[in-house]
């Protein structure tokens, strides 16, 4: 199901142990997205984290400095730039259980039980600052 930004809200202010998940071959869109969203829950004191299935190249490593890197079981499982599971490299098997996706790809599989699509946007970072801008969040 499309939802938009206002739901987009809701599913954040809701969601508990969050796990992120970024696509194989992770670039700056989805490493980026991941890390700023995972920022995001932690302010609001929820735990949270971001995998995916590959190294994150190095000059990305900025991104994540602070960003805890734990393991637990997800309540929640939100995926940031993956338009298809097949995406998800070893994650595919989470692919049933992703309840939002953030994406900008018209290509997008709508895979998740919600899934905030923009594909006007060149990036998906690019559609979360509009979640972010539009609910008020620094």
């Amino acid at each position: 199901m499309i939802i938009d930004i206002p739901r987009v809200g809701e599913v954040l202010a809701e969601s508990e142990d969050v796990l992120i998940l970024t696509h194989k071959n992770p670039d700056g869109d989805c490493l980026g997205t991941g890390a700023a969203l995972c920022r995001y829950l932690l302010s609001l004191g929820k735990r949270a984290t971001v995998v995916n299935d590959g190294p994150i190249p190095e000059k990305f490593d900025y991104l994540f400095e602070g960003l805890p890197q734990e393991e637990f079981e997800p309540k929640t499982v939100v995926a940031v730039d993956i338009a298809d599971p097949k995406l998800m490299g070893r994650y595919e098997a989470l692919a049933d259980r992703v309840d939002l996706c953030i994406d900008h790809h018209i290509s997008n599989k709508l895979y998740a039980k919600e899934t905030y699509l923009c594909p006007d946007d060149g990036a998906a970072a690019l559609s979360l600052f509009r979640v972010f801008r539009t609910l008020g969040i620094p």
